[in-house]
């Protein structure tokens, strides 16, 4: 039973990890659509900083860094923290401003009354949509 559930979860695992890999993807061709006038600044790799790794790292208009973290589906516990910890590494680390932005499905109430404490921080939800076109078959 033990090595069932060690299984299931190395598959969900899996998949998590490849619908965040792919999240990570269209943000980063969208950055715009997270804030105006965001670009890259990591040269489409995750930059690594004391505390992890951060998930896009942009640059906003002023020149500021901006650390994007994301989230695949609603943003779990400790997701702030995280981004936050990634955010306050990087200006001790380049001595430049740096705000941060969470990007997930959904957030909490509790998230979101934390993140109006905190300092230089913005929530961003997103929401997946499916399009579909049916062809009708030839007729006769």
């Amino acid at each position: 039973m033990i090595g069932e559930k060690r299984r299931f979860a190395t598959r969900a695992d899996a998949r998590l990890f490849r619908y965040e890999c792919e999240l990570q993807e269209a943000v980063r061709r969208q950055l715009g659509q997270v804030e105006a006038g965001l670009v890259e600044a990591d040269g489409g790799q995750e930059r690594i900083v004391a505390t992890g790794k951060i998930d896009v790292l942009a640059r906003d208009l002023a020149g500021h860094f901006v650390v994007i973290e994301l989230k695949a589906g609603p943003c779990p516990h400790g997701a702030l923290e995280q981004v936050l910890a990634y955010s306050n590494d990087l200006e001790a680390e380049t001595g430049t401003p740096c705000r941060a932005i969470l990007v997930a499905a959904q957030f909490s109430e509790r998230i979101r009354a934390a993140a109006k404490r905190a300092r230089d921080i913005s929530l961003v939800t997103y929401e997946l949509r499916l399009g579909l076109a049916v062809e009708l078959p030839q007729p006769l």
